[in-house]
């Protein structure tokens, strides 16, 4: 998907709140304790990292 050229953009949410260290969890500071949501932070990160000018013509 990332590589295709079929799309405009990809928004990659993942990285943003994923453990470098280990990138199969979440960070910390981003989890919401079950290791599998992110928490009110982590979807303010996800959000932060949306580049609204990919929806203006």
């Amino acid at each position: 998907m990332r590589t295709s050229g079929k799309f405009n953009a990809v928004i990659d949410l993942d990285a943003t709140v994923r453990d470098p260290d280990d990138p199969t969890k979440l960070l910390r500071a981003y989890d919401s304790g079950d290791h599998l949501q992110p928490s009110v932070k982590g979807y303010q990160k996800m959000a932060e990292a949306i580049d609204l000018n990919l929806f203006t013509p």
